[in-house]
């Protein structure tokens, strides 16, 4: 197969810079859907080049960490990220992470991760690590109703009555309970939050059962 000639032209690091932040912003620009895909590019073609020369390009390495703090993530950031919220092997759910958990068992893990922070001391560091790990992971499905939910969270912060309230289960309820409702919902991971709605129901009421006879 005949292949045509290539012509190259010396580039300086001013103009190589210039190029990939152009190409970056155009691609994400046309395609926002696929910006996860578009740094994740950028980024190792910025590795790749400082590697490459004796001098890595402090703009380039500027240009990355404002892109990260406008909340941007690669592929390989995402790997670690599920983890956050109690998935995979070890995780307080007891159950992996895929495109088949449905969008209301990953907004009920958000929230259980963020009454776990608030019951253990409300530490900052980690009620924003657990709201970033739900805003990649809506990002990541491409998945407007549970970006909908991070947005209306942000900005009035998750509160623990508000993670109870969505939860639908008293706040008196300990950990061990909290386990058994999403153990339960496993069993039947596909169902819709209208169908797990009588296992929250009927654990209330073996919660309140406990609280009578305890008396």
């Amino acid at each position: 197969m005949h292949q045509p000639n290539l012509i190259l032209f010396p580039l300086s690091n001013v103009e190589l810079t210039d190029l990939l932040v152009f190409a970056y912003f155009a691609q994400a620009r046309c395609n926002p859907a696929q910006t996860i895909d578009y740094f994740t590019s950028f980024y190792t073609v910025c590795q790749m080049v400082a590697t490459m020369t004796d001098e890595p390009s402090q703009t380039l390495q500027s240009f990355v960490f404002e892109e990260r703090e406008r909340g941007r993530f690669t592929r390989e950031d995402f790997q670690e990220t599920p983890a956050i919220l109690g998935f995979g092997v070890g995780g307080t759910l007891s159950v992996e992470y895929g495109d088949d958990v449905p969008d209301d068992f990953v907004e009920n893990a958000w929230r259980d991760a963020i009454r776990r922070a608030w019951r253990e001391g409300g530490n900052g560091q980690r009620l924003s690590t657990a709201n970033d790990a739900f805003r990649r992971i809506a990002e990541m499905r491409g998945s407007q109703a549970l970006w909908k939910k991070w947005e209306q969270a942000k900005d009035g912060g998750m509160t623990p009555e508000r993670a109870y309230s969505t939860l639908e289960v008293p706040a008196e309820i300990d950990d061990g309970m909290l386990i058994t409702i999403f153990s339960m919902r496993v069993s039947s991971p596909f169902c819709s939050y209208r169908c797990e709605k009588p296992c929250v129901d009927t654990l209330r009421g073996l919660g309140r059962g406990s609280a009578k006879s305890g008396g």
